[in-house]
């Protein structure tokens, strides 16, 4: 896991599960013992090709160890000892270049080098391990700082934090439990601290993921809008399987096509308004065997520009073409945009990724999540019809409450330290009120639900009296009194009256407010009288009446009502 990385699409990595149960960019024992058994052919034709491979194949039995890399080298030396010993060390030193040739894959090349001596890193690039908590840790950085920004100018600015999932393996790989995928991915994701981010998770195992995707919707969970399925395209098949992604209900897709080392043409249903294409060419030691050609990325913008995808142009690789002429670049990875040409100077982003505004000390200190545009429409809506004159209504009851519950709180736990702080700031509502109605739009909510056509409440009044009783029996009741009652002329008397009546046929214990002795109240509210009076002259007595009004709440003098 690393805060900061020089990958140009993305602030920081981040890997549940590191290492990988295989891909074509990482040599797997058949094709290992293909590569030494044409390396010994290619020096000594005369030998019987079939004798050779039995024999390679025990070699690498003799080497056998976690270090893919080691292994093989190990193994291509030793059978070209045995089997052409006077070839030269020169000739030697070549295939042993070839052989490494073979393990493209940048993160088995550096688990190859840390494994088993940093515990980080699994002993075996080839067996996943299992890293529990480092997704959550991720989750609790911040914007990005002014300093990551900077390395990544101009691309990067406005973006929320872009964390990439699995650089470093694939989190879906063989044997890889769903259930623990859903816990260390999914669940922290849509979390009050991941949920500010946006985490872009690569695989090359695209059905897989469509799988996995299959297994939240049985289970009844959704899969969170803030991560982004993306897929590897190495070749063409893999440009098919990738169309899996398209069962997963996401709000934007990725393909990171790269290493590019052919021309390829994506399936036009990956590349819509929803989609994001990442390209590149190889940069690590298979690079001098696989040049890329500028004009494949060009085909590629040419697809993203007609049906509408972002296009975004990583590098181009360390051995490059253009028109089948070498064309120069100056660091290993192509990656330096100032040596391209103009047309691909192309670094673009969806627009869901951007943070709406957020700065860095916007964020409370406990999690809190950047609004997407959809997000700030839901709290819009519902503030307005709380903000425009019927504040005491039913409806806005419901409103106060899905503002409250939306998202665990994110509407208004971004700039307020509390729920009551918010409403206070809003419609100068006190605690009291605030939370009454509150939780009377929860009622009114999970009535809808259970009675959609059903007799609502016409005030919080009515509300009031049920929320004593369990949620289940708050529904209960009130389809009891509603149906007893059909002509109207329910009042909250009323229901209090019935909700006791029922609470007692049903055993429950309603528990009993203690309230202050009278005496205090009468002294109380005397002394209110006497400020009120006070404060009549003095300047914004509008906000200091809104004050006393609460005392008078909090010491039981005056409920609320709210109008039918």
């Amino acid at each position: 896991m690393a805060k900061k990385t020089g990958i140009q699409w993305c602030h920081t990595t981040v890997n549940p599960v590191a290492g990988c149960d295989g891909c074509p960019l990482w040599a797997s024992i058949p094709q290992l013992k293909a590569h030494i058994t044409n390396a010994v052919m290619k020096h000594a034709a005369h030998l019987d090709q079939k004798i050779v491979t039995v024999a390679v194949a025990q070699i690498l039995d003799e080497h056998h160890g976690a270090k893919r890399i080691k292994q093989a080298v190990a193994a291509v030396k030793a059978a070209l000892r045995t089997y052409v010993p006077d070839l030269s060390e020169k000739l030697v030193a070549e295939e042993e270049k070839a052989i490494r040739r073979q393990f493209r894959c940048y993160a088995g090349v550096l688990t190859n080098f840390y494994g088993g001596r940093n515990s980080g890193h699994p002993a075996s690039f080839d067996v996943p391990q299992l890293f529990p908590g480092r997704m959550r840790e991720a989750a609790r950085y911040g914007l990005p700082t002014a300093a990551e920004i900077a390395d990544k100018q101009p691309w990067m600015q406005g973006l929320r934090r872009l964390l990439f999932v699995s650089d470093m393996g694939d989190a879906l790989s063989n044997g890889i439990e769903f259930d623990y995928l859903k816990q260390e991915i999914v669940d922290v994701a849509e979390s009050a601290e991941g949920s500010r981010h946006i985490w872009l998770w690569l695989t090359k195992r695209a059905p897989r993921m469509a799988e996995f995707s299959d297994w939240l919707t049985a289970k009844g969970f959704a899969w969170p809008k803030n991560l982004v399925p993306m897929a590897s395209i190495l070749n063409a098949g893999y440009a098919q399987q990738a169309l899996a992604l398209l069962r997963i209900p996401s709000v934007v897709r990725g393909l990171s096509v790269e290493p590019l080392d052919n021309r390829l043409q994506l399936p036009v249903e990956l590349c819509g308004p929803e989609n994001w294409i990442i390209v590149g060419g190889e940069s690590g030691v298979g690079a001098i065997d696989h040049p890329f050609e500028i004009n494949w990325a060009r085909g590629l913008l040419e697809q993203c520009r007609a049906n509408g995808a972002r296009f975004f142009m990583k590098q181009l690789g360390a051995v490059v073409t253009n028109n089948g002429t070498a064309y120069p670049v100056v660091d290993e990875h192509g990656g330096n945009w100032k040596d391209w040409p103009e047309d691909l100077r192309i670094r673009e982003f969806p627009d869901f990724f951007r943070h709406e505004g957020l700065t860095e000390g916007s964020l409370a200190a406990t999690a809190v999540c950047s609004l997407a545009a959809e997000d700030i429409q839901f709290r819009d809506e519902r503030e307005q019809i709380v903000g425009d004159g019927v504040k005491a209504s039913i409806t806005a009851a419901k409103a106060i409450y899905e503002i409250h519950a939306y998202r665990a709180g994110i509407l208004w736990s971004r700039d307020y330290r509390s729920f009551e702080a918010y409403c206070r700031a809003k419609w100068e509502y006190g605690k009291a009120h605030a939370y009454r109605l509150k939780d009377c739009g929860e009622f009114v909510v999970e009535l809808e639900k259970q009675s959609p056509i059903g007799d609502l409440p016409k005030n919080e009044a009515q509300v009031r009296p049920l929320l004593a009783l369990p949620m289940s029996d708050r529904v209960t009741c009130w389809k009891e009194i509603t149906a007893a009652n059909a002509d109207g002329g329910i009042t909250g008397k009323l229901v209090a009256q019935r909700t006791r009546a029922y609470a007692e046929a049903h055993e429950i214990e309603i528990p009993v407010k203690s309230k202050a002795p009278r005496s205090g109240r009468v002294h109380a509210v005397a002394a209110l009288s006497q400020l009120r009076a006070a404060v009549a002259v003095l300047p914004q007595v509008d906000k200091i009446e809104a004050l006393l009004m609460t005392v008078e709440e909090l010491i039981g003098e005056k409920e609320p009502q709210i109008a039918a």
